[in-house]
């Protein structure tokens, strides 16, 4: 099939662990690559992130964008932030591939 394709790379900062005290490997080898449709429908997931509500207790929270204030007594500060973890999930598996190839 002739199709537009877009070539990326994919290295976040810590390695894949599939399971506690399991040793760490990269999310896709050196000599991989992942292809996958441009055009299928995406599913888009909010992943939690944890804030401190309006009570000073911690809450899990899921969103676009999660805001949370707290302060601190020394020095009196008083700080706001804001968080996303987003996750992009392929809508369907099977127009997805992976290929192993060499250095060379």
């Amino acid at each position: 099939m002739i199709a537009p394709l877009w070539v990326c790379g994919y290295a976040p900062p810590v390695a894949y662990v599939s399971d506690l005290g399991e040793t760490a490997a990269p999310y896709i080898g050196v000599n991989d690559a992942v292809f996958f449709s441009l055009t299928d429908q995406r599913f888009k997931v909010n992943r939690g992130v944890n804030i401190i509500d309006g009570n000073g207790a911690r809450a899990r929270e899921v969103g676009d964008l999660v805001v949370d204030r707290f302060t601190d007594n020394d020095p009196v500060t008083e700080y706001l932030r804001s968080q996303s973890r987003h996750v992009f999930v392929p809508g369907n598996i099977n127009h997805t591939v992976k290929t192993t190839g060499s250095n060379f």
